[in-house]
Parts: C-alpha cells; structure tokens; sequence
C-alpha cells in the first residue's frame, strides 16, 4: 500500500493539549452514554487508551482538517466519518488492527452499504511524548515515532477495491508522557444529502413537534 508521511504547520493543527471537551472516554471499559447524544458505550479488549468522535463539520478546526485530508486525497468532506480524537497516558496502546471494515462482519452490509470501506485513512499526531508511542506496520516493517504537527496516510483497500491486510497496524505503548491524535477515514463514497422528507422530520423533532 501506499504509507506516506506529512507534516502540517501548527497553524493548521489542533493544539498539542487539546481542550478537555468533548471528554474523551476509556475505550477498555464499559462507558456511559453521553449526554448529548444517548449513545452507548464501546468496549474494546485491543485498545486501552482514551478516544471519542467528533462530527466532521462540528468544529471548525476539525472540518479545516478534514478538507485538508480529502484535498490531499482528491476526494470531498462529504466522504468523511465523524472522526476520532485519541489519547494516550503512559502504558496505554492499541494493539494490531486494521482500520477497514472487514467483509466477514455480520453487519458489513449495513455499515457499507451508502458509503463503501475506508478507503484512506490519515492519522495526525496533535502531540509527541518523551518515549514509546510509536504508529508501528509490522507486515511493512515500518515504525513512526509521534512527531506533532506531523501525519501518516495509508490507503485500506487495493486497486480492486479488496482490504489489504498489509495496513496491519498498532499504536505502540507509551512509555512516558501522553500522546494526542486524530484519526480522520474516508469512504470510497460520499454521503448522500438528507432526502426532503428527513430534513422535515429532522426540523420537527427539533420543534419538539416529534418524539
């Protein structure tokens, strides 16, 4: 696959100690669901450190963010996910995984059927840390250390549109201090915009018209 790594001014990246809000939540055990959207909670054995998501367009640095990353993959905003901010306190990783939605998933169907896989990712380090933390390729052989201001990008999927299982990735341990990151996905389509009839029902359940 294509690996690259760029480096971004810090004009144009979040600061390296994000601001608390929105609290990101401990992705190795049960969580509350948050206020502000009633979902629920995620738990996750291959990951113990702290992410939650934001709406591409819900902030205005992460939507500048997110058009930066589908200009860079000639794509438009509209093929991204929310994305996920993640930290990492010492001692906490995410072991190897793949950011591709694999066929063999009972709800595959359903979690592709709009927008397609992920096609790209990019993963951008809002801050460094004094040592580990590594965004580690094993099938590659290839290791980034956490460098702020700087990101990787990696397509999921082969020229026929198949994962590719060399994309096996992890974020390594820290070893001391903490680490800040961005991941930004984008699917092989975009988003459909909201049929006429959504946007009425959306428009009456904020009226309070609909329950």
């Amino acid at each position: 696959p294509t690996l690259s790594r760029a480096r971004a001014s810090r004009a144009r990246c979040p600061s390296s100690s994000p601001a608390p809000a929105p609290h990101p939540s401990h992705s190795s055990r049960p969580l509350a669901p948050p206020p502000a959207t009633g979902g629920a909670g995620v738990l996750s054995p291959a990951r113990t450190s702290y992410s939650c998501k934001v709406g591409a367009s819900a902030d205005p640095v992460v939507r500048r963010a997110v058009q930066r990353a589908a200009y860079l993959g000639g794509l438009t905003p509209a093929h991204a996910e929310a994305v996920q901010l993640v930290h990492y306190q010492p001692g906490q990783e995410y072991r190897p995984h793949f950011d591709w939605l694999s066929p063999t998933d009972a709800r595959f169907a359903e979690r592709t059927r709009d927008t397609g896989n992920r096609l790209l990712s990019f993963f951008i380090f809002l801050s460094g840390c004094d040592a580990g933390g590594c965004t580690a390729f094993p099938r590659l052989k290839q290791r980034f250390p956490p460098e702020a201001g700087s990101g990787l990008v990696w397509y999921n999927l082969d020229r026929d549109g198949a994962p590719d299982e060399r994309t096996l990735h992890a974020g390594e341990p820290v070893e001391r201090g903490e680490k800040w990151g961005l991941n930004i996905w984008l699917r092989e389509r975009p988003r459909r915009p909201p049929t006429a009839r959504v946007r009425a029902l959306a428009r009456a359940r904020a009226d309070g018209a609909v329950r």
